[in-house]
């Protein structure tokens, strides 16, 4: 059974002998941490699903609809913040979805560039770097980080 505080998994581990061992080894997932990760998987999904919506958006309609936009700036925020926490809890288990996971800083450079678009209210290309190269881009790691976990969150 999953706890999500640690100090309440750390009492039990101290009554469990045989998990003892387990407790400090950070090459095995916590119960608490597959929480956390099916939470992070969930997340990606949420906003894979509103970029594609967006993607269709633009292409459509070259109209990009601002507050499903802010929204989609929001998602990224925290899903660098949540990257975080999962590249740590993977690091000693797999290095492999440790990288797929680091790789999402490769394309900030081109999340700085959309909010400064943004800032200038530049919405042409603003949108047109959406669909040509945030988007793919994010949704390619999305797919790659998802497919990463897989042998990790089947239950």
């Amino acid at each position: 059974m999953g706890h999500i505080h640690d100090h309440e998994d750390e009492h039990n581990h101290h009554h469990e002998h045989n998990d003892d061992d387990h407790y400090y080894d950070d090459t095995v997932l916590q119960d608490n941490q597959v929480i956390f990760l099916n939470h992070y998987i969930e997340m990606l999904q949420i906003c894979d699903e509103g970029i594609e919506y967006l993607s269709i958006r633009i292409k459509k309609e070259s109209y990009l609809d601002v507050t499903i936009f802010s929204n989609c700036i929001d998602a990224f925020k925290s899903i660098q913040e949540a990257n975080f926490l999962s590249w740590n809890i993977m690091k000693k288990i797999d290095r492999e979805v440790h990288d797929s996971i680091r790789s999402f800083e490769d394309f900030l450079p081109i999340f700085e560039q959309v909010l400064t678009y943004q800032e200038e209210g530049n919405y042409q290309l603003l949108a047109d770097t959406l669909k040509e190269q945030l988007f793919p881009h994010y949704l390619d790691w999305s797919k790659k980080v998802q497919e990463a976990f897989k042998p990790y969150l089947q239950h």
